[in-house]
């Protein structure tokens, strides 16, 4: 893709660098996450509250965290 201006140009291929950057640090975090959880005590319970439709990893994990402290 090529904008008119040379500026545009920078910024859009910024903007896009930066959303990779973003995808690939989620990655990692979720990566990490769910090698955490596994030895976590409420590993079972995360597991269930995955089984609810919409709710991943990262947000089951979330409301079992917020739940018990």
């Amino acid at each position: 893709m090529s904008f008119a201006h040379r500026a545009q140009d920078i910024a859009f291929t910024e903007y896009r660098q930066a959303v990779s950057e973003g995808e690939a640090r989620v990655q990692r975090l979720s990566q990490s996450l769910t090698q955490e959880v596994e030895h976590w005590r409420m590993h079972s319970l995360v597991s269930a509250v995955m089984t609810l439709r919409g709710l991943d990893l990262v947000a089951a994990t979330t409301v079992v965290a917020e739940l018990v402290t």
